[in-house]
């Protein structure tokens, strides 16, 4: 008998984090803003911006503002998100436990 190992991620993984996730997921590597998010999922900013910060609080988003000049831009700079490794190392291990056994 092999000893299985269960992962539980630290982040509870509902329907809206999933989507949110999912985005994320896309290109790993890319940093998000949250009007991104919230189009890219449907999600409204009541709902997108506590998921964010959950996730950053959980360690698995970092986030930066962008690098731009205010006064060329005319707005201010946009926070933005990026999966961190242990995000990607929680995911990874849950994508295993939750693919089925090869036939």
């Amino acid at each position: 008998m092999t000893d299985v190992q269960v992962v539980i991620p630290s982040v509870r993984i509902t329907e809206q984090v999933a989507r949110v996730l999912g985005v994320f997921l896309q290109e790993p590597q890319t940093a998000r803003y949250g009007g991104e998010l919230m189009q890219a999922t449907g999600l409204k900013s009541g709902a997108m911006y506590p998921i964010l910060r959950r996730l950053r609080e959980a360690g698995w988003l970092s986030v930066t503002d962008e690098a731009i000049n205010r006064k060329v831009a005319g707005r201010e700079p946009r926070r933005l998100h990026r999966l961190t490794s242990q995000a990607l190392a929680e995911l990874t291990a849950l994508s295993d436990q939750l693919r089925p056994p090869a036939a």
